[in-house]
């Protein structure tokens, strides 16, 4: 995250001395490809609050991203079927989330380069018939990475304390990617054993390098969690970066290493 940001402050410095950058004709192929939302109103989005936009052609995009993801009924949004509509500078997306809801996009283009999109953002997020709007200048920095065949397998790495610190608590936990788009859990026991999370369910995608995971506990009540994080993968290590938010509003980042066994 701190690459990405690094990189942004870069191009945004350039933006200030070069001006806007936005070739009228070809914006159709210029926004071609993925897109990550990064930044809202000079603030770094969080990565749950995030979403990726994937324009795959003049007049369609797909779209992924978490729904409630903090309120203990979490869906998931995965690669969602959208419609566009470029007008000059402006694009126009249309689509629904899940049943009930809908979604609309405006984004005004203010400054397009071969890797980062500057907009200005109308979101309508439409409910059961009532509508939630956003409006916030937005970064999107273009993310055309793919690490879904290097995910497969099992990886090992420090599990996290079950707080909003993003500190490890001294254990080890596994995580096994099958192909089927499913994934084990496995704790370690005091005895050095691995033990696999009883979940009735628990699902995983990769869009970019946007890691989204869903899964849902036996226990009381059977919550559904969501969760996404940015990762990336070299060889046989891989890392998950996050940026967290706690329940006053107040953020903080997690990292998380991996090696595969």
């Amino acid at each position: 995250m701190k690459a990405k940001f690094q990189f942004i402050a870069a191009l945004l410095a350039l933006f200030s001395v070069t001006g806007c950058n936005i070739d009228h004709v070809n914006i159709s192929s210029r926004i071609q490809g993925k897109w990550v939302l990064v930044e809202a109103d000079q603030a770094a989005v969080p990565t749950d609050d995030s979403f990726v936009i994937t324009f795959t052609s003049a007049t369609s995009a797909r779209v992924s991203m978490l729904l409630d993801a903090y309120e203990g009924a979490g869906e998931w949004i995965r690669e969602a079927l959208f419609n566009v509509d470029l007008q000059g500078e402006t694009i126009h997306l249309s689509g629904n989330l899940a049943a009930e809801t809908s979604y609309t996009a405006v984004l005004q283009i203010k400054s397009l380069y071969d890797d980062m999109m500057i907009c200005d953002c109308l979101i309508t997020e439409v409910i059961d018939s009532s509508p939630i709007r956003q409006e916030y200048t937005g970064v999107f920095i273009r993310d055309d990475v793919d690490y879904s065949q290097e995910i497969i397998g099992t990886w090992e790495g420090d599990e996290l304390r079950e707080d909003d610190s993003g500190l490890p608590d001294g254990k080890k936990c596994r995580f096994e990617f099958l192909w089927d788009g499913t994934y084990n859990y496995y704790r370690q026991e005091s005895d050095g054993t691995w033990k696999k999370s009883a979940d009735e369910f628990s699902h995983y995608f990769c869009d970019g390098d946007v890691l989204f995971m869903r899964w849902r506990n036996l226990g009381f009540g059977k919550v559904t969690n969501c969760s996404s994080w940015e990762y990336e993968i070299r060889q046989n290590m891989m890392r998950w970066k996050a940026l967290r938010k706690r329940e006053d509003g107040s953020t903080y980042s997690v990292t998380v290493d991996f090696t595969k066994v």
